[in-house]
């Protein structure tokens, strides 16, 4: 997998909450237009918890074919099996690597994090490429050299990827360049939209951004409260203004 800036994918949902596999294909076109490095499925940002296997497993055999670009597919799960299942399907459908978070509901003591972790790389097979993705023993898990990496240090996962790429992709070049003037212009436009995002709930800025960029996004699986509305309709007001500015600051980066 390059390394580099890999757009965190949302997942859109449809009336019901069910995965909108129509608008997982805008948001990927999009992305790939933006020449992301990378589109990472169904992680933390995609909300995996909330979809079906049945619903995961397509959308990553789809989204591969979809995509110009590598993906790597978030196998997060409930248990050992069911996580060796969704890698196994995704690296068979073409996805580059998997991004394995720790198992939900708990958390496990250093001993038995390390376990899972070992008989996954040791189920899925020599020559996966598996990304460590959350908090974990890294350091003793990479020693053993059953793994590609660790998500934040090796690649870098963002969800506002999917809201600014043309600020995020140019800037991530130029950090990597040490194009150092370009990196502050840039870096400034990116700070402007953090300010936003920060006042709300996780993800509610990044999704509802998109959805103004006209990518649907479905409900909020979290209302917000009523008395921030106003607030949240002061941002998508002021995103739909600035993102035009933005575009053509960003084109000459």
């Amino acid at each position: 997998m390059k390394r580099g800036l890999i757009a965190a994918a949302l997942t859109p949902r449809g009336k019901r909450g069910e995965l909108n596999f129509g608008a997982c294909f805008e948001l990927i076109d999009h992305l790939c237009k933006a020449k992301v490095q990378g589109i990472a499925l169904l992680t933390a940002a995609g909300e995996y918890p909330a979809f079906t296997m049945e619903e995961r497993t397509r959308l990553v055999y789809l989204a591969v074919k979809r995509s110009r670009g590598p993906v790597l597919a978030g196998v997060g799960a409930e248990d050992l099996e069911t996580a060796v299942e969704l890698a196994r399907d995704a690296l068979a459908a073409g996805a580059v690597g998997v991004l394995l978070p720790p198992p939900l509901l708990f958390r496990y003591p250093a001993p038995e994090l390390i376990e899972y972790y070992l008989q996954f790389a040791g189920q899925v097979g020599r020559g996966a490429e598996v990304w460590i993705d959350g908090a974990t023993p890294a350091a003793e898990l990479m020693a053993t050299g059953q793994f590609a990496g660790i998500t934040g240090e090796g690649i870098t996962l963002s969800p506002e990827a999917c809201a600014i790429p043309e600020v995020l992709v140019p800037l991530d070049c130029a950090r990597r360049t040490g194009n150092t003037a370009e990196e502050d212009r840039l870096a400034r436009l990116e700070a402007e939209f953090r300010v936003w995002s920060e006042r709300f709930a996780p993800l509610v800025a990044v999704k509802v951004a998109t959805e103004v960029r006209g990518i649907p996004m479905g409900t909020l699986p979290v209302p917000v409260a009523p008395e921030r509305l106003r607030l949240l309709q002061e941002f998508r007001d002021w995103f739909a203004g600035w993102l035009p500015a933005v575009r053509k600051v960003a084109g000459h980066a």
